[in-house]
């Protein structure tokens, strides 16, 4: 017996990247009435679909590379697989990487993100020990920061004594080649 497809009553058809996949008109239906005023419609078939490294990839921000790092050292759960051997990711997971990826941008250490990871999922946590966690990541900044400044006013120094000119000498070889004991 030959499969007909189902009639347009019967489904709801949808274009990912490329690929045509037919979703249930009920669960469509449902889908969208929940959440038709928190997402648009191009989203609407992720809650439904798995996504694929590379989808997840794009809607976090996170490289595939890095997504794969994030799951070999334990940062993430390990994805769940296709049939196929091909990693599967859910909104979730792309909300979590979402997660993972602000504190990146905010200079967090990845045994930082495990511990802010940790607290994000415990309900009963303490604001006190994200705040001190954050009071530390500004800490460790600062430090960097002076650092950087010394790096910069020493550079400074030293361009400034250099005439720039055709002769050989040069007081930035100079003080980079002195031993530890004859640097200014």
């Amino acid at each position: 017996m030959e499969k007909r497809p189902l009639s347009k009553q019967h489904r709801k058809k949808r274009r990912s990247k490329g690929r045509l996949f037919y979703i249930p008109q009920d669960v469509y239906l449902i889908a969208r009435s929940l959440m038709l005023p928190l997402i648009s419609k191009f989203d609407m078939a992720s809650l439904i679909m798995p996504m694929n490294i590379g989808d997840a990839a794009a809607r976090s921000g996170i490289s595939a590379k890095m997504l794969r790092y994030y799951e070999q050292i334990g940062l993430i759960l390990p994805a769940s697989r296709t049939a196929a051997g091909y990693r599967d990711y859910t909104p979730r997971d792309v909300h979590m990487l979402r997660f993972i990826a602000r504190a990146r941008d905010l200079g967090f250490s990845i045994a930082d993100i495990i511990a802010l990871l940790n607290l994000w999922r415990n309900k009963g946590r303490r604001s006190a020990d994200v705040k001190a966690l954050a009071q530390a990541r500004i800490e460790d900044m600062r430090r960097k920061i002076a650092q950087l400044q010394d790096m910069a006013d020493t550079l400074e120094t030293l361009v400034d004594s250099c005439a720039g000119d055709d002769r050989a000498d040069c007081p930035i070889l100079k003080e980079l080649g002195a031993p530890d004991e004859e640097r200014s």
